[in-house]
């Protein structure tokens, strides 16, 4: 008889917990106010959102900041790259076979986040490219066109390396 009490209690509990719980709020606070919407309300506030379509090619592709080389898996394996003469490592067996070259997980997931990070970007610039005022059409198919450029870029890249 107790047992039954105590489950039946244990239960009541239960359930009066779930409900709380279901009755919090997740709705955030801003209290800066920040929003791309925002942002894009100036023709500078919106060139931001512009300059970061090129961050993730800055960031693993060409600009070499993490020590990852791009160039290693494009053209390593090709008849493109060459070594210096007379330098003591073992870079053909490297670049020709791959031999001694192990990318792990972390080494290419670099390249993937960088390429969707663009490619986010560049979908940003494309929805809120109606909001900056700016003084003539050309200019606002200016920045579209940058960011649909920059996309394929991306886009090509991703079809390059990972099929």
């Amino acid at each position: 008889m107790k047992n039954i009490v105590r489950n039946i209690a244990f239960i009541a509990v239960a359930i009066s917990l779930c409900t709380t719980f279901n009755s919090c709020s997740l709705d955030e606070d801003d209290p800066g106010g920040f929003t791309f919407e925002n942002l894009s309300q100036t023709t500078t506030g919106f060139q931001t959102l512009v300059n970061n379509i090129y961050f993730g090619l800055e960031r693993s592709f060409y600009g070499n900041a993490n020590k990852v080389n791009f160039m290693a898996i494009t053209e390593a394996q090709t008849d493109l790259w060459s070594t210096p003469r007379n330098m003591d490592n073992n870079n053909p067996q490297y670049f020709w076979f791959y031999a001694g070259g192990s990318p792990n997980t972390t080494y290419m997931l670099n390249f993937w986040y960088s390429l969707y990070d663009g490619i986010g970007s560049c979908n940003k610039v494309l929805q809120f490219v109606h909001i900056p005022p700016y003084n003539t059409e050309a200019e606002r198919n200016a920045k579209a066109a940058e960011a649909r450029f920059m996309r394929a870029v991306y886009y090509y890249h991703a079809a390059e390396q990972f099929g």
